[in-house]
């Protein structure tokens, strides 16, 4: 079943805020020694086709 969402071909500003959330969420596992729950959320990011870049300014991400 598609979200309604999806039925309207999405909304790329609002999944942006939602990458950038689960970012924020993921650096907080992170600063919690959390990787179980740091990964756990990079690789749901990646099935989804979305590839976090961990670098010295922080995190970015690409869409593939």
């Amino acid at each position: 079943m598609a979200s309604d969402a999806a039925a309207k071909g999405g909304n790329a500003e609002r999944e942006g805020k939602l990458i950038e959330m689960l970012i924020a969420t993921r650096l907080e596992a992170r600063a919690a020694k959390n990787f179980a729950q740091a990964d756990a959320i990079r690789k749901s990011l990646a099935e989804i086709g979305v590839l976090l870049e961990d670098g010295s300014k922080g995190t970015s991400y690409k869409i593939q």
